[in-house]
């Protein structure tokens, strides 16, 4: 008798197995060459072959005793069709021995220690060049508090994760493959390891003086012909990495962990909000503890504060976080209108230079109205706060009449309208080109990108000498 099965042997393979009928088990496995045909595996077992998978378990075994998992005293089995069970990377026969990697693990549970890395990348297999294994019977090696796949974790769309590998290094070095330092080496600086591509993004993520790397201790690697290591290295002996900030976030890695804010320790801001991770956190916790927001309402939301690291919009509302402006502190849109277009509540007035319902126009006051909070950021004043420095100016308009390169005009208006406000040349510039200087325009409230809005009769300046 000869009927096909599939085997996963290093692939999935076609097997015709071919039964004595003369003898009721071919193999002499302990199950009957019926029972491998019509109940082992979902299109039966070999037959003429104790071990079907070549796993070095027999098929006996794997189909009706099981193993017992040492840990627990769990009884549990394996199947005799495929090699690896449970997709760790390593054999089912691997696993229940202490074999190639040094560990006896689980061989239906792909993740023995619950680490967040599968067993054989821990030792056999390891995602990322230059790193030493890991306890796939620990799930954290070097015990410093962080699971050993968060610290190695690489990018992987299959489980929606972003890469923690971060190559730290502070000279000229050889990426894997590379031999020449002349002719591939690469600067000094963070490099993230891309796994599906095998390879490091050879465009830096940052700079060496963007990160904090004060007391960040960087060996000799003679593998890189340089002084360098991973950001966060899980292995049992590395050194210390729990209390550094390499993303120069004002949070440490131990701090982003899972159990804590749940960030990427060697991204500042995570959840790309243009917001730092460490920002939110503060601002989120101190407008928690003053009782200005209903946190109750955010956590309904999955948020844990009003700028949630981890959430490029913590409330829901479709605005990002860093467009958020959660302190009203922007320019009075009321005050604007009456400033830029006069006539904007008379039907019969034509008089207005930037007219609130054309695109352009509304999208002028909707961005003066709100400070924002990476605006806040950016100058640093207090989000949760309309004004930071007591002084009963509001921070939105108290940053945007600044005027940084003393030329007359605001710095906020400036920059609105792609000027730059620590250079004073473009105050005598004509940059649409209808016969009036960005100071006049300035001055006279008219709009300088828009060669149809400019001052009118009697509207004049003398922008040498104002």
């Amino acid at each position: 008798m000869e009927w096909e099965i599939l085997v996963v042997s290093h692939g999935v393979n076609r097997v015709w197995v071919i039964s004595d009928p003369g003898d009721w088990d071919t193999d002499d496995d302990g199950l009957t060459d019926f029972k491998e045909f019509n109940s082992v595996c979902d299109m039966g077992s070999n037959a003429s072959n104790s071990d079907t998978d070549n796993d070095g378990l027999d098929d006996y075994h794997e189909a009706t005793i099981g193993h017992i998992w040492q840990d627990t005293g769990e009884n549990y089995s394996t199947s005799p069709c495929m090699d690896d069970t449970d997709n760790d990377g390593l054999v089912d026969g691997e696993e229940l021995e202490i074999g190639a990697d040094g560990y006896e693990t689980h061989a239906n549970n792909s993740d023995t220690d619950d680490d967040g890395l599968i067993d054989g990348q821990e030792a056999l297999y390891i995602p990322r060049p230059w790193q030493s294994a890991t306890d796939p019977t620990n799930n954290d090696s070097d015990g410093d508090g962080m699971l050993d796949g968060w610290e190695m974790q690489v990018e992987s769309l299959e489980e929606n994760s972003n890469s923690h590998s971060l190559w730290v290094v502070r000279d000229m070095w050889l990426p894997p493959g590379c031999e020449s330092m002349n002719e591939c080496g690469l600067d000094a600086g963070g490099y993230m390891w891309n796994n599906w591509l095998k390879g490091f993004i050879e465009v830096k993520k940052y700079e060496i003086h963007e990160m904090n790397l004060s007391g960040f201790q960087m060996p000799t690697n003679s593998k890189c012909s340089c002084d360098g290591r991973w950001a966060l290295d899980p292995a049992e002996g590395s050194l210390d990495d729990a209390l550094y900030d390499v993303d120069n976030d004002t949070l440490t890695n131990s701090a982003e962990a899972p159990d804590r804010w749940n960030t990427n320790p060697v991204d500042d801001d995570t959840d790309h909000d243009l917001l730092p991770d460490g920002w939110e956190v503060y601002y989120s916790m101190l407008a928690i503890q003053s009782g200005l927001v209903d946190n109750a309402t955010l956590e309904s939301y999955g948020a844990r504060g009003p700028m949630d690291p981890a959430l490029i919009d913590s409330d829901f509302d479709g605005i990002n976080d860093g467009d958020e402006d959660p302190d009203l502190d922007g320019l009075n849109r009321t005050s604007l209108l009456n400033k830029y277009c006069p006539g904007h509540d008379d039907p019969t007035s034509s008089d207005c230079n930037i007219d609130p319902t054309t695109p352009d126009g509304k999208r002028f006051y909707d961005n003066l109205e709100n400070f924002t909070n990476f605006e806040e950021y950016e100058n640093g004043t207090n989000p949760i706060s309309n004004d930071t420095d007591g002084d009963d100016w509001n921070d939105g308009p108290e940053v945007y009449y600044q005027d940084h390169d003393n030329d007359g005009m605001a710095t906020g208006w400036e920059y609105y309208f792609e000027f730059d406000p620590m250079d004073s040349v473009d105050r005598n510039i004509d940059s649409d080109g209808d016969g009036h200087v960005n100071y006049c325009e300035y001055k006279w409230d008219t709009n300088p990108r828009d060669p149809l809005s400019y001052p009118g009769q009697g509207q004049n300046c003398d922008w040498y000498n104002e």
